[in-house]
């Protein structure tokens, strides 16, 4: 199938289409049922630097609370998923959004995969460190 091919092609960062996806904060829902329903498996697939779409989703717009309980509810397992510095994708929300007008998402990914809250990074820290003060 050309197009289950083409959901999983690579860039030059070893991204996907779908990591893509989950950097532009002005794309809509509708485009990721899209190439998720070309290629599931792209959920699953890590970029050079072992991102997962959902730990780009978490890092850059994090804020988008409808896209990311899409992703959480097409494939939870790569929530408590550590990319190549040990954070998982609470560790980036956490960093990155973890604000009172973001507890929408972080609840939604903590429901998710609640082990992740105690799981440090590649520096020892948890996600409850990484919150804003």
């Amino acid at each position: 199938r050309h197009g289950a091919r083409a959901g999983t092609m690579l860039n030059e960062d070893g991204r996907t289409p779908v990591h893509c996806l989950m950097l532009n904060p002005d794309a809509p829902i509708s485009s990721f049922f899209h190439l998720l329903s070309i290629s599931e498996e792209a959920l699953l697939l890590p970029d050079a630097d072992g991102n997962l779409p959902l730990h780009l989703l978490c890092e850059h717009n994090g804020d988008k609370e409808e896209l990311l309980r899409a992703v959480l509810a097409a494939g939870k397992k790569e929530a408590s998923l550590q990319n190549g510095e040990g954070k998982t994708p609470l560790h980036l929300l956490a960093c990155s959004f973890g604000t009172d007008e973001h507890v929408g998402s972080l609840s939604a990914l903590l429901a998710s995969s609640p082990d992740a809250a105690e799981v440090p990074d590649g520096r020892g820290k948890l996600p409850a460190d990484l919150l804003p003060a």
